[in-house]
């Protein structure tokens, strides 16, 4: 830093020099910083040998090392200095407090002329300048007391920067700590925040209560406030959002106005600008979401391409992994509703569960695939993996509404009801005896016991038929397995058919009554007719 000031007007009888810098390094022969004076200096500040901040007059003759001020390189310091001939006094402050103050001796002036009424950064002996910047230099013709040196608005207020650049626009904000090459670089009146990594931070100007580690986290936040960004360019882009915590390389990068998201791990939520209240935890979750909100990924890759599908819940490894604007759907499991793209208010438990799913909506599916497209269904459970169903609360209990039908189930487990209206009918023709009723005469009713015996180990008798007696006469009654034996029948099949054999029987027995009464009266006449022949 090479740039020079004049002060014709300055009083050489007392005088404060006020200044903001920073050493790169301090490796010249004097570890010069500042001096007054064209030829020998009658007012310098420079740096010790063990690193203390030293104050000279009179071209050294007097020396004041202050024990409690200690310079490193690319560290900011507040710097002011303030000289009293009448007095007799050297005060010196630094960041904040009162680092020094020594007498001078009795009798003391300083040698220095009108022409001595340069500053410069460059030591005019050694033609070393002073390597750094300085901002904020100000000059005052008298000594400043201590309260008015705390005044001084040197945009330092309880603020730590260490590193090139780092809190180099601070004005007022306090008590932010800056580590690191450009590290909260453009901060003004932000407070609080604590940037830690080249770049971290660097454009933040009023946010405040913001936490950045990591090399260029949260870059770009100019206003955003409330932020925790820990890990290379997490957060990086993030502009006015708040309440963001991310953790791990490039989580939540390119959020820019999206607030109150959460993301852990590598690329978690990274492409992410507006979307709010998301949680990710694992590596690339939720990595390509945009505009989704309230969605909550657990688990690598889950829920990684969403996009704009909101209210979804994935736990486990890439559950829902292809879901891009599907909505309110819940995967728990591994690889759980891994296809699902569009489909919405799925809820799906189990390794692999519903993995087949890919835009049906509204089906409920635990420890099974699923079927693609399928709507509002639930399905519970595979043939190859469960061969008992236990349901509680069933067993002695009336249904509450008066309209209770049996249940029903088909070979592949869909449960359902008989429905008996014609509109869901057709090619309706009345039974004829001549086709059910020799049939049903050929059906052997009989008892039996089954042979697995009951938890209490009982066996008692059992009433039926025999299915395989039931497909030689009537196989339309019959239900057969996968393998095409008959496993058991239809009895809910034989009650139209024995109504029907009941109306036959009725039918013939009005029949025999009517021609009975009609022998009746034949044979009341006869005796009549016989009685008057008499």
């Amino acid at each position: 830093y090479v740039a020079q000031v004049s002060t014709p007007a300055l009083n050489f009888d007392e005088f404060t020099v006020a200044m903001r810098f920073q050493g790169r390094t301090y490796q010249d022969k004097s570890n010069h910083i500042l001096s007054a004076g064209a030829g020998e200096a009658w007012f310098g500040l420079s740096r010790s040998e063990n690193g203390k901040l030293f104050v000279t007059l009179n071209d050294g003759k007097f020396k004041y090392e202050v024990e409690n001020a200690t310079l490193s390189d690319l560290n900011n310091y507040a710097l002011i200095c303030g000289v009293s001939i009448p007095e007799s006094k050297v005060r010196v402050y630094m960041n904040g407090t009162i680092v020094g103050e020594t007498d001078l001796p009795q009798g003391f002036k300083l040698n220095a002329g009108a022409k001595d009424k340069v500053w410069s950064f460059a030591n005019s002996k050694s033609g070393v300048s002073f390597d750094g910047w300085v901002d904020d230099l100000i000059i005052y013709d008298r000594m400043l007391n201590a309260d008015e040196m705390a005044d001084i608005p040197l945009r330092y207020n309880d603020n730590l920067a260490q590193g090139e650049n780092a809190l180099q626009e601070n004005t007022t904000g306090v008590i932010n700590t800056a580590v690191g090459v450009n590290a909260l670089q453009f901060n003004t009146t932000g407070d609080y925040n604590t940037a830690a990594g080249a770049w971290a931070l660097r454009k933040n100007t009023t946010g405040q209560q913001n936490t950045a580690v990591g090399t260029e986290s949260l870059k770009n936040n100019a206003t955003g406030s409330y932020n925790s960004a820990f890990g290379r360019f997490s957060l990086a882009s993030n502009e006015t959002g708040n309440s963001n915590t991310a953790v791990g390389a490039y989580a939540l990068d390119k959020n820019t106005t999206g607030s109150w998201n959460t993301a852990v791990g590598t690329e978690t939520l990274r492409n992410n600008t507006v979307g709010e209240y998301n949680s990710s935890f694992g590596f690339w979750s939720l990595q390509e979401n945009l505009t989704g909100k309230s969605n909550t990924a657990s688990g690598a890759y889950a829920l990684q391409k969403n996009t704009s599908g909101s209210w979804n819940v994935a736990y486990g490894l890439q559950a829902l992994i292809n879901n891009t604007t599907g909505n309110s759907n819940t995967a728990i499991g591994t690889e759980s509703l891994k296809n699902n793209t569009e489909g919405s208010n799925n809820i799906v438990i189990g390794t692999m569960a519903g993995e087949l799913l890919t835009t049906g909506s509204h089906n409920i599916v635990i420890a099974h695939k699923g079927v693609a497209e399928e709507e509002k269904t639930i399905r519970i459970g595979s043939s190859e993996n469960q061969t008992r169903a236990f349901l509680a609360g069933v067993v002695g209990v009336t249904t509450g509404v008066n309209d209770a039908v049996p249940v029903m189930i088909d070979s592949t487990g869909q449960l359902g009801t008989v429905s008996s209206s014609r509109r869901f009918k057709e090619d309706i023709h009345d039974l004829s005896e001549a086709e059910t009723q020799e049939r049903l005469q050929n059906l052997r009713p009989v008892t039996f016991r089954y042979k697995k015996a009951f938890n209490d180990g009982d066996k008692p008798v059992q009433y039926g038929l025999i299915a395989e007696e039931v497909a030689e006469v009537f196989p339309e009654l019959v239900v057969f397995n996968q393998d095409g034996q008959p496993e058991t029948v239809k009895y809910h099949l034989l009650t139209p058919l024995l109504l029907q054999q009941v109306q036959e029987q009725q039918a013939q027995l009005q029949q025999k009554e009517q021609q009975l009464q009609q022998l009746e009266q034949r044979l009341l006449k006869l005796e009549a007719a016989m009685s008057k022949s008499e």
